[in-house]
C-alpha cells in the first residue's frame, strides 16, 4: 500500500488474507514487502481492502484537484492551498472538532446518525452550493455533481435529519 520507491521502507504495509497459519510461517519473507497486515481468513479479503483504500486514495486526491482548479479560478495557487488541505486530511483521522472519519465508523457501525449538529439536508445544500461555483468558476462539474445528487438521494430516502454517516444506507443500497 505504497508507491513502488516505498516497498519494503517503513510505513509500507500489505494486505493478507486466507489461512493465517500460512501466513505466519512465511511472515519473515512478506516483511522484506512492508508490513504484514492480516486481515481475516476469507481469501477475497485482502484485495477487498486493497480496492477500498485505492478508491479512498483516489478520490480524496480527485477532492483535492478539484479544491485546487476551484480555487485557481480566482488565482489561488495550489500551493498557497496546500498547507489548508493538508491540515483537514491529517484532522479528519484525529480525535476533536474535525474527528469524522472515527465519529462515522462509530456511528455506521452502532447504525445510529443523530443529525444535531449537522443535518443531511444542510449537507445536501452545501453541496448545491459546491456545484454552483464549480459551474460559475468553468470548471468540471462531475464529481461535485455526484456527491450533490448522492446526498440528495440519502434525503430523498428519509435521512435529511439524520448525520452524514446516514449516507452509507444509500450506498449499501442496490442501485435501481
Amino acid at each position: 500500500m505504497v508507491p513502488p520507491p516505498g516497498i519494503g521502507q517503513p510505513g509500507a504495509y500489505v494486505f493478507y488474507s486466507g489461512p493465517e497459519a500460512v501466513i505466519e510461517r512465511h511472515r519473515k519473507t512478506l516483511e522484506v514487502l512492508g508490513d504484514v497486515t492480516f486481515v481475516g481468513t476469507d481469501r477475497g479479503l485482502s484485495m477487498l481492502y486493497y480496492q477500498a483504500q485505492l478508491y479512498l486514495f483516489w478520490s480524496t486526491l480527485t477532492a483535492y484537484m478539484h479544491a485546487i482548479a476551484l480555487l485557481g479560478s480566482a488565482g489561488v495557487s495550489a500551493q498557497q492551498f496546500f498547507p489548508f488541505a493538508a491540515t483537514t486530511v491529517r484532522e479528519l483521522a484525529e480525535d476533536g472538532p474535525m474527528g469524522f472519519l472515527k465519529e462515522m465508523a462509530e456511528a455506521i457501525d452502532a447504525d445510529v446518525h443523530p443529525g444535531d449538529d449537522h443535518s443531511l439536508r444542510m449537507q445536501a445544500v452545501g453541496a448545491d452550493h459546491i456545484v454552483a461555483a464549480a459551474r460559475e468558476a468553468g470548471i468540471d462539474t462531475a464529481g461535485p455533481l455526484a456527491l450533490r445528487d448522492l446526498f440528495w438521494r440519502a434525503v430523498d430516502a428519509g435521512h435529511g435529519a439524520e448525520d452524514l454517516s446516514s449516507v452509507i444506507r444509500v450506498i449499501r443500497a442496490p442501485a435501481p
